[in-house]
């Protein structure tokens, strides 16, 4: 039975973020357009930053920006630990605003369940916009 529950919760976990992609908003023009990123780190653990920063700078689309005041987006990770109502141990969360607006544009946000490294959910988050802003092959 435990089994059972176990692959239950795990099935669930992995077919959220697809239940979540259906009700997609568009990404608002400022977003598609921007050429430059700075990111904030509010989680306390100085790898999500370097993660983040890897991923960004692999991905090549942003220029990282130096200053706020001198980007186009500016990318918040922030990290809640305790269980949140599907059993997850922790939540990272990126957020993207459009510079000069309070309201998060795009939110990604990643389960820290059953990923071991501390990593993984930074680049799940970073993949996410990645995907919203590449068009489909």
């Amino acid at each position: 039975m435990k089994n059972l529950a176990q692959t239950f919760l795990v099935a669930v976990a992995l077919c959220f973020p697809a239940l979540a992609a259906s009700k997609v908003t568009p990404l608002s023009d400022q977003v598609i357009s921007a050429k430059s990123i700075y990111l904030v780190n509010q989680t306390g653990n100085q790898a999500v930053l370097d993660t983040a920063n890897d991923e960004f700078t692999k991905w090549g689309r942003f220029k990282m920006a130096k200053a706020k005041d001198d980007a186009d987006l500016i990318v918040v990770f922030s990290h809640n630990n305790g269980l949140d109502k599907w059993g997850n141990v922790g939540v990272t969360k990126m957020e993207v605003f459009v510079k000069g607006n309070n309201e998060a544009a795009f939110t990604a946000t990643s389960a820290l369940k059953l990923i071991k490294v501390s990593q993984h959910p930074t680049k799940a988050c970073v993949a996410d916009l990645r995907k919203r802003l590449e068009p489909k092959n």
